[in-house]
């Protein structure tokens, strides 16, 4: 045992019990992890996104249309706001009355030719009475103004 009266050998084994006691004092670092949590993988993908507002729209220019004849409407081919063309029929108009008043029209235009060709007949029929002074011209005269 006589290694162990060597200063040296005592000296190197108390640095070794000093560094494993100094070594065995230090506190350990321990990494925080946090809690345990799922994980989920996102995948990118496009989404439509909708907005809807509260408001009101204006037309840059607003035009009242009326239409010629007074009646009541049958048929509407245009909605309010839709884009028309010049010309485009835009409704329908109950044609009933327009044509019961177009025919006593067309009737009255038959009446008075009827009446044109009853004139002229007089006047063709009477003017040899006239020539061969048969009748007289005041009667000439009322049958023209008839024509």
């Amino acid at each position: 045992m006589n290694y162990l009266n060597n200063p040296n050998t005592k000296f190197a084994v108390l640095l070794a019990l000093c560094l494993t006691i100094f070594a065995s004092c230090r506190e350990e670092e321990v990494e925080d992890e946090g809690l345990p949590l799922p994980v989920i993988s996102l995948q990118e993908t496009s989404a439509a996104k909708n907005f809807e507002y509260i408001g009101s729209i204006e037309g840059v220019e607003s035009v009242e249309i009326r239409p010629q004849v007074d009646g009541i409407l049958e048929e509407i081919y245009v909605d309010e706001g839709e884009f028309v063309e010049k010309g485009q029929p835009l409704f329908k108009i109950n044609s009933q009355p327009y044509m019961e008043d177009y025919k006593n029209a067309m009737a009255n235009v038959n009446l008075e030719k009827a009446k044109l060709e009853k004139a002229q007949s007089d006047v063709e029929r009477l003017q040899p009475l006239i020539d061969n002074e048969v009748i007289s011209e005041v009667r000439m005269k009322s049958v023209k103004a008839d024509y």
